[in-house]
């Protein structure tokens, strides 16, 4: 009986998906705090899958993404500025540009085994304080992405959209 306790007590952390900070140091050549969230999923589905990450260098903000998209895969770019567009539950609408060129490649969108073969996509997109502001006070409902191939939307879950808040509050 004891031992059972002891094995459920000690499982207990493996099935927490807390957002948590993977990084959270002083860059010792610039002085700046640099924090960096836990990759997290915003979306899943059979032909779709989106992670995220939050870091804070200094003062500025990124979200980084990694998606795999279609299926069978699906091989498209992102070139720089492009936008990645978040619906919140106000109906207003954050346009967030991409900093500098992606292209899918297999492995791209995926954090770890599962999707390592298939098409993905790995890109990183600037914050500035009035959006982190918007998507702290408001939930996401829907995002869309700018592709070589067009234009992706893809309704959000509140599950997700709540991780997304979180991560955000984290690295304030």
């Amino acid at each position: 009986m004891k031992k059972t306790l002891l094995v459920i007590l000690l499982s207990i952390p493996l099935l927490c998906f807390a957002q948590k900070l993977k990084k959270n140091e002083v860059d010792p050549f610039t002085g700046q705090v640099v924090r960096q969230t836990s990759w997290k999923t915003l979306r899943h589905t059979w032909v779709h899958t989106t992670y995220f990450s939050v870091r804070k260098i200094g003062n500025r903000e990124l979200l980084d993404i990694k998606a795999m998209m279609g299926a069978g895969g699906t091989y498209f770019s992102i070139p720089r500025g492009a936008y990645f567009m978040i619906k919140l539950q106000n109906d207003s609408i954050v346009t967030l540009r991409n900093l500098t060129p992606a292209y899918a490649s297999d492995g791209q969108g995926a954090i770890g085994f599962y999707g390592s073969g298939a098409a993905g996509i790995s890109v990183t997109y600037g914050l500035d304080e009035k959006e982190v502001a918007m998507l702290l006070k408001n939930p996401a409902t829907q995002f869309r992405f700018c592709t070589s191939v067009g234009a992706y939307t893809f309704d959000l879950k509140k599950s997700g959209a709540e991780k997304l808040r979180k991560a955000l509050a984290l690295v304030q």
